[in-house]
């Protein structure tokens, strides 16, 4: 509904400026009709990352994970449990990831691979403890 809109809108602006001379306005479709883009028939989550690691250097941490060939992006999960994330939850391209500040303890982090088509299993969690 909103691309129609938008469309009449364009219409009406192109009429006001040239219709006088008695055209009906654009004869071509307007450039603000974008096609929605389509999810690909053979589309599948990607794979879960694996080999993930930490290396702690103060209050520091820096995670790595193997990289999954059909990921757009990977999903970060830092907790006090396996299954939490309320110390961090980010997104990032690399396949590595710092955090620094982090407060003292033992930390679990777990990592999950994201495309176009959904979202990986999560990486088999890993502890790292900040002194």
């Amino acid at each position: 509904m909103r691309g129609a809109k938008l469309w009449m809108m364009a219409v009406a602006t192109a009429c006001a400026a040239g219709c006088a001379n008695g055209s009906s306005g654009p004869t071509s479709p307007s450039p603000l009709a974008v096609a929605t883009p389509s999810v690909p028939s053979t589309c599948e989550p990607p794979s879960t990352p694996g080999n993930l690691s930490a290396d702690v250097i103060g209050t520091s941490v820096d995670l790595s994970w193997s990289e999954v060939g059909d990921a757009s992006d990977y999903v970060v999960l830092i907790g006090w449990t396996p299954s939490s994330a309320e110390t961090l939850l980010t997104n990032t391209s690399s396949s590595r990831h710092s955090i620094e500040g982090l407060p003292s303890g033992t930390h679990f982090v777990r990592v999950h691979a994201h495309n176009w088509c959904g979202t990986s299993a999560p990486s088999e969690a890993i502890t790292f403890t900040v002194k």
